[in-house]
């Protein structure tokens, strides 16, 4: 696994597995692009990440952490990077490093081709300005909100051949179980999230043992990955303010909007896609959950799943079990 740091001008934590076929030959293996849910702390998906490709060898992954999540300790100007980054800026975001990604990769092919005295681009790895390596991408949550909007702008220039919803929170999230406790008091509380965040810093009192043995126990003996992101996570009160802030601003956006979700299943008809929803799920009401599905009925290449035992947040202790089940639905959908 390589940290990517420069595909954007935000910091951001990027994950990169390259395929295990030699770099000439990778793009001819798919690419998975991962959005995380919120927290949006990609450290939680190691375990998900190196699962996937241990059953897929060649299989190149990319996941993406939410912007708002890594300040520099280095950096001179704190005040640019304590914004609450939107919906809206987390897609560009998003859209931003993945072309940055796959130019930076025709780049690097274009440079090999060339050199080879190979003059046909279709080998740089685009045609007509397409990227031509077979992409799938996968949104956890939130993460499926925002994933729709970035595969729209993006269809003209990647080859989008499977599309997942983990968990997927893209309707109603008021209405969820957690939805309904939370909608009410950042209503009541605008400032919940800065007010929250500012906890944090009592945290930095607390011995580390200490603060790692209460943290275990909350979390009941979580694995190293899930132990150590979550860990990075509460200490930081910029990450917070970033989690809970995008949060209060999903509870008013991710409504009723059906026009958008049949629009996009509409325009990306020709995608395969994968719904998987989980029937003991918090932030998914399964009133929701059944509304949904009955919009997919129709489709002929969509495949929804259910559990009552996979937790939406699956990363956290289910992530070789999930990995399993994401891999036999990228082989079932994946012509």
């Amino acid at each position: 696994m390589k940290h990517i740091t420069d595909l954007s001008a935000i910091p951001t934590t990027v994950h990169h597995y390259p395929s295990s076929l030699k770099e000439e030959d990778a793009g001819n293996s798919p690419l998975l692009i991962f959005i995380p849910g919120n927290p949006g702390v990609i450290e939680y998906y190691k375990e998900y990440f190196e699962s996937l490709q241990k059953n897929w060898p060649s299989l190149e992954i990319l996941g993406i952490s939410q912007a708002g999540h890594d300040i520099p300790t280095s950096s001179t100007n704190l005040e640019q990077f304590q914004k609450v980054f939107t919906l809206e800026d987390q897609i560009e975001h998003k859209v931003q490093i993945i072309e940055n990604f796959l130019n930076s990769k025709h780049d690097r092919k274009l440079n090999t081709d060339l050199s080879n005295d190979n003059q046909q681009l279709v080998h740089a790895g685009t045609i007509k300005g397409r990227h031509v390596q077979d992409v799938f991408i996968m949104g956890h949550s939130v993460g499926s909100y925002m994933m729709e909007r970035i595969v729209v702008r993006l269809l003209d220039k990647v080859n989008f051949k499977f599309i997942g919803f983990l968990t997927p929170t893209i309707i109603d999230i008021h209405k969820s179980d957690k939805g309904n406790k939370l909608f009410p008091i950042v209503k009541l509380i605008p400032s919940f999230n800065s007010l929250v965040s500012t906890f944090s810093h009592i945290l930095k009192w607390i011995p580390e043992r200490i603060r790692g043995f209460l943290l275990g126990q909350i979390l009941n003996n979580p694995p190293k990955h899930a132990f150590n992101a979550t860990s990075g996570f509460i200490s930081k009160p910029q990450q917070i303010k970033q989690s809970l802030g995008l949060a209060t601003e999903e509870m008013y956006v991710i409504q009723d909007d059906w026009e958008y979700f049949l629009n996009f299943s509409k325009s990306t008809r020709t995608i395969p896609k994968w719904f998987y929803f989980s029937n003991v799920d918090h932030w998914v009401n399964n009133e929701t959950q059944k509304q949904i599905t009955e919009k997919l009925l129709d489709e002929s290449n969509v495949k929804v799943e259910n559990s009552d035992h996979i937790i939406h947040s699956f990363c956290i202790q289910q992530s070789e079990e999930f990995a399993d089940i994401t891999i036999n639905a990228l082989k079932e959908l994946y012509k």
